[in-house]
């Protein structure tokens, strides 16, 4: 496993957001009990790819894994589909976005969310849309990369474990 090195998370509202210097591969390979404590996940960004339900590789997502679901323009599916279809097809390999959920989300994620690079979420200006979204949704964690990896989360136990990953 690769080292992670992590600059503390950070306590912003009712958030917390801090970056890793690594990317969504490795965290479903060293984090998975972790996520799987949320059965769902929505992405939002597979390798730039963000008009995922018409694209080629949510197709092939779709036809693989009875729990696909649309919701705008991401998929959500159980969050052991997820780390499964990694391992067979090969999906994440930076620029990717994740969000983790306990229960089914019903709102799209709003345009100007992105926590994928070259974004820093430590360094640069929060969308102020995404603290209402992450509470309406009950969003557990987000996650995003390319340049390092972005992380958010409502949850201080959460933030915790990835700040001692």
């Amino acid at each position: 496993m690769k080292d992670v090195e992590t600059h503390n998370m950070l306590k912003r509202n009712n958030l917390f957001v801090g970056w890793l210097d690594t990317n969504v591969k490795e965290v479903l390979k060293s984090h998975r009990n972790l996520l799987r404590k949320y059965p769902l996940v929505m992405v939002t960004s597979i390798d730039s790819t963000t008009q995922l339900v018409s694209s080629l590789v949510g197709q092939k997502i779709k036809q693989r894994y009875s729990s696909y679901r649309a919701l705008g323009d991401g998929i959500i599916l159980a969050t052991d589909d997820l780390i499964d279809a990694d391992d067979a097809l090969g999906l994440f390999f930076g620029f990717d976005e994740l969000w983790f959920f306990q229960n089914p989300p019903f709102e799209v994620l709003p345009k100007d969310i992105c926590l994928v690079g070259p974004f820093n979420i430590e360094s640069q200006v929060i969308p102020m849309a995404l603290e209402g979204w992450i509470e309406r949704s009950n969003c557990r964690l987000g996650l995003g990369d390319g340049v390092g990896l972005n992380c958010v989360t409502p949850d201080p136990e959460i933030a915790s474990i990835l700040d001692s990953a």
